[in-house]
């Protein structure tokens, strides 16, 4: 299978006003997500046990039993027994933006190929390290330079909970520089770049001569401008 030199990835976009960045972390770990087995609650809830750090666990679809497990309300495939973790429910977006401001990691352990993940970078955009697998798209938001400092890749219980301990010694205010990278007003360009180039090509099809895909700018445009800013911002 060839790509084509059109094809695009761009990343989701956040508005800043949805979060707020704290430096100031209370003793705790987060799951934010759906109440999935998928999404690794159950890695969440077995750092918790193996390291003290209590986990509050946020999100719909969860169920605490009488016996004071937790599991999903649909398709239930998985039953976490009671331990060091506190089941919140759902969390609106005022409710989101304080506990992610102030815990201490977040967990977005996914067993899926995760496309993007949305969670872990409002993680970071909230000044706190989240704490992923070691495949798919978390190997580009949290490239080999930055895994450690803008958040963790694991891929054992004790790339886990050596995360979890490490978690509260990084530089949050860099955490929440890099990632705003992913904020409405620097992903826009990202859009105005392939939405240009696209124009282009639909110039070229008008039969005036002019250049598609060999088209060479003369002047540099706004995003191509914002792309580097962002690139060496931190």
């Amino acid at each position: 299978m060839n790509g084509s030199y059109y094809d695009r990835t761009i990343g989701n976009y956040f508005d800043p006003d949805d979060f707020v960045f704290s430096d100031e972390k209370e003793n705790y770990l987060l799951y934010i997500g759906r109440i999935i087995k998928r999404k690794g609650i159950l890695t969440a809830g077995l750092v918790a046990n193996e390291t003290g750090i209590p986990l509050k666990i946020v999100g719909q679809g969860g169920l605490v039993l009488p016996n004071g497990s937790l599991t999903a309300t649909t398709n239930p495939d998985f039953e976490m027994p009671k331990g060091n973790w506190e089941y919140l429910g759902f969390a609106d977006i005022a409710k989101r933006k304080q506990l992610l401001a102030k815990a201490q990691a977040t967990f977005v352990a996914t067993e899926y190929l995760e496309m993007f993940g949305g969670t872990h970078v409002e993680s970071m955009l909230s000044g706190t390290p989240p704490i992923t697998t070691n495949f798919a798209v978390f190997e580009e938001t949290i490239p080999d330079i930055l895994n450690g400092v803008v958040g963790y890749r694991c891929s054992t219980l004790d790339d886990f909970c050596d995360a979890a301990v490490r978690s509260k010694d990084v530089n949050h205010k860099f955490i929440r520089k890099y990632s705003e990278k992913f904020l409405m007003e620097n992903i826009r360009y990202e859009f105005e770049r392939w939405w240009e180039d696209l124009h282009q090509v639909y110039l070229s099809t008008l039969g005036t001569g002019i250049k598609g895909w060999h088209h060479i700018r003369t002047e540099v445009p706004e995003w191509r401008k914002k792309f580097y800013e962002n690139l060496y911002k931190v």
